[in-house]
């Protein structure tokens, strides 16, 4: 390779810069053209520099035959023709034969389209994680919503846990409602058979149980819900008490009865006083129980019993007997 810058040179890599090819482009092609590698960065580092470069012209010998002297003289190789504005097209052959033109790819510029297709696949690689990743969270909070939904559905005919339950059906929304076919709560009958299973599938299992020797009775506490069943051991002798004091103790649950109690559209609730309570015929108030402050009742073939043991003002608790359903 010549050390030297030709005029034709020049003109290539002004016009290649021209055309704003790269750097590394424009040195290639100097090198092709069989310009030294440090010559030909050199010249394209002048030429953004704006500075001036001067080519060099050759000189070549020839053997010019003088018939005057008979000796040989030494000239300057004329101006060539109008150097090419592209790389020249001299080609090599290599060891199979095929022609190899100067127009391959340099591995600069190879180089660079690589890094610039990596770059390109990574950006859609992280792309499309970044769409799947979306896709499967919405898809996992749709599944989640399902079946909270469907838990909460179906809870009321499965036995839970206490704490589980208390989330689905919270003690202020328990309804118990009179109907004559029995006692219902939740989609279920109360009878005497499945009063422990109706009452766990609503709730959950008792938080405690309780034996009471003098009445033969085990008394099944849902504290959370202020409810008791008092199961008479096979004898179908059941009762369901609605606590409203939740005072505790073998007889009572921690936490008050929330809920309430219906009878057609009559709704009883804790601050239903005495007067309000004897005004609803739909409960059938016969008499005044033994003691003061509590009322007997009889309503679709079911006895129940209404105390306020605390004043008229407010219901203490309220049994309903399931004997014979």
């Amino acid at each position: 390779m010549t050390k030297d810058i030709l005029q034709s040179d020049l003109d290539v890599a002004m016009r290649l810069i021209k055309t704003s090819s790269d750097d590394s482009e424009i040195v290639a092609a100097l090198k092709l053209r069989g310009v030294a590698l440090t010559k030909a960065a050199q010249l394209v580092h002048d030429l953004r520099a704006g500075r001036l470069v001067t080519p060099v012209v050759p000189v070549r010998s020839t053997l010019r035959s003088n018939p005057a002297t008979g000796t040989t003289d030494t000239g300057m190789r004329p101006p060539g023709p109008e150097p090419s504005l592209e790389p020249d097209r001299r080609t090599t052959r290599p060891a199979n034969g095929a022609p190899k033109t100067k127009y391959r790819k340099t591995r600069a510029g190879f180089g660079a389209r690589a890094v610039v297709a990596f770059c390109l696949a990574a950006s859609a690689c992280a792309a499309a994680w970044v769409w799947t990743t979306g896709i499967y969270r919405r898809s996992t909070a749709a599944k989640n919503d399902t079946e909270i939904r469907a838990f909460a559905s179906e809870g009321s005919t499965k036995i839970m846990n206490g704490s589980a339950a208390a989330a689905l059906l919270p003690s202020s929304s328990i309804v118990l409602e009179l109907q004559p076919d029995g006692l219902h709560l939740a989609g279920s009958i109360i009878t005497c058979g499945n009063a422990l299973r109706a009452i766990s599938a609503a709730f959950g299992p008792p938080t405690r149980t309780n034996r009471i020797e003098q009445a033969n009775k085990v008394v099944y506490a849902y504290d959370r819900h202020g409810i008791l069943i008092y199961s008479g051991k096979g004898s179908g002798d059941d009762a369901i008490v609605l606590d409203y004091d939740g005072v505790g103790g073998t007889n009572g649950t921690t936490l008050p009865f929330a809920g309430t109690l219906k009878c057609e559209e009559q709704l009883i609730q804790a601050d239903t006083s005495s007067s309000r309570l004897t005004s609803m015929k739909q409960l059938g108030l016969s008499n005044r129980g033994t003691e003061e402050g509590t009322f007997q009742a009889r309503c679709y073939n079911l006895d129940l019993v209404f105390a306020y043991l605390n004043g008229p003002a407010r219901l203490s608790l309220i049994e309903i007997n399931l004997t014979g359903r």
